[in-house]
């Protein structure tokens, strides 16, 4: 291992320039992947808060009672597809209302907690749960009116759906690119050192002897590249989502925490290590025939 490490180190040594432009052909995909790593964990949060967001809000008639209320919520936990359930009292419902209308003296004076309804504000775990669970709500007696926005949440649904697709498809593309600039570089580097190859198999050096050195050093520019990579990442990131702090207030917390980005380097090397495996796996099979 010793020597395969030494051998590695020595072919980078002497060519110190093709090294600097692997790890710079790598850089640039590295970065494409950590920043797009960086706006998929983001767009994760936002879209869990989206899906929080979306409520159903069941009305009740003035003569029901706490039991109904109660009877109503352990009906509606028991289907298991409650995020979040809120009583809210005729008290509690003028208190927003108050709040609302705060600058609207007039509004203030009409308006008591009598002629407000108490309301179960219920949140699905997933929007798509939203419309049974408007059913449920509307089975009982004690309910006057259930509404929530339809459209809203079926546009909100194909949206988060599509959103998840979408990233899942760029993640193998962006995996496959990486595999692909790994397998061009180590098979150049292959090339270059095509003589000293030659001389390991007069020798009798087996195919995995000569391959470890190649595959370490792909790991190496798999590494520097997403350190670097990383680091660029960590400036550039906070200053694009500082864009959309405002229309996101509260979902998205900047600066990015520094953990998190250690957590996209260490998997972006790990994917280089898998990426520099593979593609030196096909380079070797594909120039060293022994």
């Amino acid at each position: 291992m010793k020597n395969t490490i030494s051998t590695t180190w020595r072919h980078i040594r002497r060519s110190p320039y093709q090294a600097m432009a692997a790890i710079v052909t790598m850089m640039s995909t590295f970065f494409v992947v950590m920043v797009f790593a960086l706006i998929f964990l983001g767009s994760t949060v936002l879209l869990t808060h989206l899906e929080s967001l979306p409520q159903v809000t069941a009305f009740f008639k003035d003569e029901a009672k706490q039991s109904d209320v109660d009877s109503l919520k352990q009906k509606v936990q028991a289907t298991g597809q409650v995020a979040a359930i809120k009583f809210v009292s005729k008290s509690d419902a003028l208190k927003i209302y108050q709040e609302q209308h705060k600058n609207d003296k007039l509004l203030l004076e009409l308006v008591t907690a009598d002629i407000l309804p108490a309301s179960l504000e219920v949140s699905a775990t997933k929007v798509q749960d939203l419309p049974s669970l408007a059913e449920v709500l509307k089975s009982s007696s004690a309910v006057e009116e259930v509404v929530f926005a339809r459209d809203v949440v079926d546009k909100l649904a194909k949206f988060i759906v599509g959103t998840r697709f979408i990233t899942t498809i760029l993640s193998v593309l962006l995996f496959i690119t990486l595999t692909f600039t790994t397998l061009f570089i180590i098979s150049l580097r292959v090339f270059v050192h095509k003589e000293e190859i030659e001389t390991m198999r007069l020798l009798g050096a087996g195919k995995w002897k000569i391959f470890w050195p190649f595959l370490l050093e792909g790991i190496f520019y798999a590494a520097a590249s997403a350190t670097i990579s990383g680091i660029v990442a960590y400036f550039i990131t906070p200053v694009i989502a500082s864009f959309y702090q405002d229309i996101f207030l509260g979902v998205l917390t900047l600066p990015i925490p520094i953990t998190t980005h250690l957590l996209v380097v260490a998997a972006g090397i790990l994917l280089g290590v898998i990426a520099s495996f593979i593609g030196g796996l096909i380079a070797v099979n594909r120039y060293i025939k022994v």
